[in-house]
């Protein structure tokens, strides 16, 4: 499947509200929780290491 919007979080999350097609829709919301980790990680990079 090809990449939509970006892989800024709030641009996929608003690609995903307004999706209609199921399977894109899917693809959205991978896309999207992808980009919430990336973004977590990089908010608190010290809390990946306590996880371990």
């Amino acid at each position: 499947m090809t990449e939509m919007p970006g892989h800024d979080w709030k641009e996929l999350a608003e690609a995903a509200r307004d999706e209609q097609d199921p399977k894109k829709l899917m693809n959205l919301i991978d896309q999207l929780n992808r980009a919430l980790e990336e973004h977590m990680k990089d908010l608190y990079p010290r809390s990946e290491e306590a996880a371990s």
